[in-house]
């Protein structure tokens, strides 16, 4: 108890200056200075971990308070002079309190806060029917499952973040710009995220020998229904993000409680009358009738076809991607011990990629990325 009345006071400041960086942060991120953000917070985390090797063995636990404290104030003092530098006439000192605009973002922020208790309570809600309907080990596997997934999800979606203020600095250019943006975010995400996902069932059960020490079916399952929820989940981050962006977020809010009481129904009623691994059919379910609902109101509103999101290289890269999960799989079963396991291993993960690459050259995508390419080197 005496610890953490010592260790109050700092959680208090670092609460606060976190809090009050997050506002120049974002206005960093509205300025399109990603990559200095991500230098400035980078920077930081050193500082903190420098100053937790110098200040633990003289303070013990007090010392990781210092370096957080410092880690804290030190953002917040580089933000704040980071946007005092780019944006002129912006002081500190001088506020000017704008009715409108306050009402404008707490509208906006009660909106997004509440997507946020919506998508929050998705892994809970499986949670809690799997923990009803299968135990505790079924769990487990589906945390080890959902994890990697989510994990290698964030890959993609951090990096299409960045779009958000772009787009919203062109908001004024009219729809047809917006549905063209759109539809290159469309085409960008589904070809990384069917190429990730590829690569996740491809290898599942080599996946699960690494974390489990053998091929466990109830890993490959659960690993398999949840990769497909999520790609469709990807599938409507385009959409997602240019609502976002717009500020038009009534189906973002919609699909995302959706997606909660769709979660609820299949979890009760599939595990209920089908056990524990329809418990995660019902969560996937829910991730693919979201995103759904997302897709089809933002192409209805902005009149895009089905077929300008899914072409023929598109439809093409999801059967190849279809022939290579099943093949790989069937491939596994050759294996007669570890060492041709390893072997067939090395062999498919040769063969898929060097499928996989040879789609990218031909398909239309590989023009959009080495012009980012040439940009930036």
């Amino acid at each position: 108890m005496t610890t953490a009345r010592v260790l109050l006071p700092f959680a208090f400041v670092s609460l606060i200056a976190n809090t009050i960086s997050a506002i120049f942060l974002s206005a960093i991120d509205g300025l399109q200075l990603i990559l200095i953000k991500n230098v400035l917070l980078t920077l930081f985390a050193i500082v903190f971990l420098t100053f937790v090797f110098l200040l633990v063995p003289h303070f013990k636990i007090v010392g990781v308070a210092y370096a957080q404290v410092i880690q804290s104030v030190g953002t917040l003092l580089g933000a704040i002079l980071l946007v005092t530098f780019k944006v002129k006439g912006f002081s500190i000192f001088r506020w000017k309190f704008s009715k409108e605009i306050f009402k404008e973002l707490f509208g906006y922020g009660m909106k997004v806060q509440a997507m946020s208790i919506a998508a929050m309570l998705f892994d809970p809600i499986t949670k809690y029917f799997l923990t009803t309907f299968g135990g505790l080990g079924i769990v487990g596997i589906y945390e080890m499952a959902n994890k990697l997934v989510i994990q290698l999800r964030s890959l993609i979606i951090t990096s299409s973040q960045v779009m958000v203020p772009a787009i919203a600095g062109l908001t004024e250019i009219g729809a047809a710009n917006i549905k063209k943006i759109y539809k290159e975010m469309f085409e960008v995400i589904s070809f990384s995220s069917i190429i990730l996902i590829t690569y996740i069932l491809a290898f599942s059960k080599y996946i699960s020998i690494i974390w489990i020490g053998k091929i466990q079916q109830s890993f490959v399952i659960t690993i398999s229904l949840v990769s497909v929820g999520w790609l469709f989940n990807l599938f409507s981050g385009p959409a997602f993000l240019v609502n976002l962006a717009t500020g038009r977020l009534k189906w973002n809010l919609i699909s995302q409680f959706a997606m909660g009481i769709f979660n609820c129904i299949f979890c009760y009623l599939l595990g209920t009358y089908f056990g524990k691994y329809y418990v995660i059919l019902g969560a996937s379910l829910s991730l693919i009738l979201s995103a759904i609902v997302l897709i089809y109101f933002f192409n209805k509103h902005y009149k895009v076809g089905f077929f300008e999101l899914f072409n023929k290289y598109s439809i093409m890269l999801i059967i190849g991607s279809i022939l290579i999960i099943i093949g790989n799989n069937y491939l596994f079963n050759w294996a007669k011990d570890i060492l041709s396991m390893h072997a067939l291993l090395g062999i498919s993960f040769i063969l898929v990629t060097l499928f996989l690459f040879l789609f990218f050259i031909i398909h239309p995508i590989k023009t959009k990325v080495f012009n980012i390419v040439k940009v930036y080197f």
